[in-house]
């Protein structure tokens, strides 16, 4: 498996009456390494069903995170994601997360530098699969 990298960085804050200003979409996106298809649409359809809702960038993301070589192997093994606070992090990991439990019975380990954080995280993924 290519050892490859996706990153993708976006800025945006926050007016006083707390809607987003600023662009949403990405400023830099790397993708390298042989791609032949995505789960990603698969992936977007399947967090769809259970009732999250992702803007295209985020779409574009887990594009890249679900590519898949020519043996249908992970086209990545490192992916990341670098955006602003309150700006859809969490939406696209735990989409992947989910996708990659339900379809490819991988684990996942999410970290985040508060338990707070990831204790919301589980229990969002606990809810979509118990609707």
């Amino acid at each position: 498996m290519p050892k490859a990298t996706m990153a993708v960085a976006a800025s945006s804050g926050s007016s006083p009456g707390g809607a987003r200003i600023g662009s949403q979409e990405p400023r830099a996106r790397v993708a390298v390494g042989d791609v032949a298809a995505t789960d990603g649409p698969n992936a977007g359809m399947l967090v769809g069903s259970m009732g999250l809702e992702l803007p295209p960038w985020e779409h574009a993301v887990l594009d890249d995170w679900c590519a898949v070589g020519v043996r249908y192997r992970a086209a990545y093994s490192t992916c990341g994601l670098s955006v602003p606070c309150q700006n859809g992090k969490n939406a696209v990991v735990e989409s992947f997360e989910a996708h990659r439990s339900a379809v490819c019975g991988w684990h996942a380990l999410h970290t985040a530098c508060r338990v707070k954080t990831v204790k919301k995280s589980l229990q969002r993924l606990v809810r979509y699969f118990t609707r």
